[in-house]
């Protein structure tokens, strides 16, 4: 969940930004977050000062991040809120799918899944919530085979997996 700091954060930094190119850079920056101990130790490091971190800033973005988001990111550092750089990108995110009527789902699957096979989960999906889907892909081979579509709170779950186990429970009431 994030916090009123990140919120405020997200909302001043979009309502001044050019959306399209900095919601990329706000999705990079949170995968980077969660795939990456190291970045997240840079953040949270308070040993740092604000020229050593500008010029790390720089060495790890100069070429993959757009002028105003590495100048926002000097900006947080400068007022020691690097740290909320994770809750900061996740709302800029909602609020930039808000605005333009985007969803954002996760497909899960036991197995790989053809673009066609995500194109029409993608469109049951956009009809059903009347919004426009951006989706991720994860082969999870627990699942034995079906789909699962996770939306926000919400989990579709058509896998063979929550059968066995819906049967499985079944079974032990009778």
């Amino acid at each position: 969940m994030s916090s009123i700091i990140a919120k405020r954060y997200a909302k001043a930094f979009y309502n001044t930004t050019s959306k399209k190119d900095t919601v990329q850079d706000m999705t990079m920056l949170r995968d980077c977050i969660d795939v990456s101990n190291d970045f997240k130790r840079f953040l949270k490091d308070p040993s740092l000062s604000e020229e050593e971190c500008a010029r790390c800033i720089d060495a790890l973005f100069a070429n993959k991040l757009s002028k105003e988001t590495i100048n926002f990111l000097k900006f947080l550092q400068a007022k020691g809120r690097l740290d909320f750089l994770k809750g900061i990108c996740e709302d800029y995110i909602k609020i930039y799918e808000a605005e333009n009527n985007i969803a954002s789902i996760t497909i899960e699957s036991a197995y790989d899944l053809s673009s066609a096979k995500i194109k029409t989960i993608e469109s049951a999906v956009a009809d059903k919530l009347n919004k426009k889907i951006e989706s991720t892909h994860f082969i999870i081979p627990e699942l034995i085979g079906g789909v699962r579509v996770v939306y926000e709170d919400q989990v579709f779950d058509f896998t063979l997996s929550n059968e066995l186990e819906k049967f499985k429970e079944q079974l032990l009431t009778v």
